[in-house]
């Protein structure tokens, strides 16, 4: 990832790379809403959200634990299916058991309508 970009912002762009005959088209447009703005991980090296494979992202989930908005960005990132990285406090398997979940009617333990904002 890019640094000194926000990592919400890196997280869409990666998710909407079309590749079409080996050419690359790139929308470089944030996730809508108010709510980015407010995100305790502007100005954190994207690299923290999107770790090695293999790497556990606990700086992440730390940041996450902390901030404002993160029930709103889970929910970003199941409805928009992001499957790269950290959001909300989420990996990408907690995302897919997440939905998973919500598909039997059933509420994950770290589903986040179960958290109230901080």
């Amino acid at each position: 990832m890019v640094a000194g970009v926000h990592p919400l912002l890196c997280a869409y762009v990666y998710s909407v790379l079309l590749v079409r005959d080996d050419d690359l088209v790139l929308f470089n447009t944030p996730p809508p809403g108010s709510w980015v703005s407010e995100s305790r991980c502007i100005g954190v090296e994207s690299s923290v959200f999107f770790p090695k494979a293999g790497s556990r992202p606990t700086e992440a989930i730390l940041i996450c634990s902390q901030c404002a908005v993160r029930v709103e960005c889970a929910e970003y990132a199941l409805e928009n299916n992001q499957h790269w990285g950290v959001w909300g406090g989420l990996t990408e398997r907690q995302r897919f058991a997440v939905k998973k979940f919500r598909r039997s009617g059933v509420v994950h333990p770290l589903d986040p309508v179960r958290f109230d904002k901080p």
